[in-house]
């Protein structure tokens, strides 16, 4: 075998590899949250930390470890600005919510950029802003 073919194989193997592993979690956070066990949620929370850090140049922190429970948001990054929500629910009764919150917390003010980002699967969600 020659060498780029071996370095396609290995990295396909890797991707697969990947794959996998996020369906499954997105399966069981689904089945849990499904019985109103959210705990998987919150370890998921802190497991993207380092991915969105390394992915997006970012210097991400769990926000609860700055005020337990903290509102509207999950993840902070002081220095740029950037707030994300963590989150399973994918209505738009829930992104509503969490934009009524940040807002009428002022957290815009600290966090000009706010990401939701949803562990189990891509939904197109339309809403009109009064």
């Amino acid at each position: 075998m020659n060498l780029p073919l071996i370095i396609h194989m290995v990295r396909k193997d890797l991707i697969d590899k990947i794959a996998d592993y996020a369906s499954l979690l997105v399966l069981r956070i689904k089945s849990q949250s499904a019985m109103n066990y959210h705990d998987l949620n919150l370890h998921a929370e802190n497991a993207y930390i380092p991915i969105l850090n390394s992915i997006f140049d970012l210097n991400l922190v769990n926000a609860n470890l700055l005020k337990v429970n903290h509102p509207a948001v999950d993840l902070i990054d002081h220095s740029n600005g950037i707030a994300f929500q963590i989150t399973s629910t994918a209505t738009q009764d829930r992104i509503i919510d969490t934009l009524k919150k940040f807002i009428g917390k002022n957290l815009y003010e600290q966090y000009p950029t706010l990401y939701i980002y949803i562990l189990t699967e891509k939904r197109t969600i339309i809403m009109r802003l009064k």
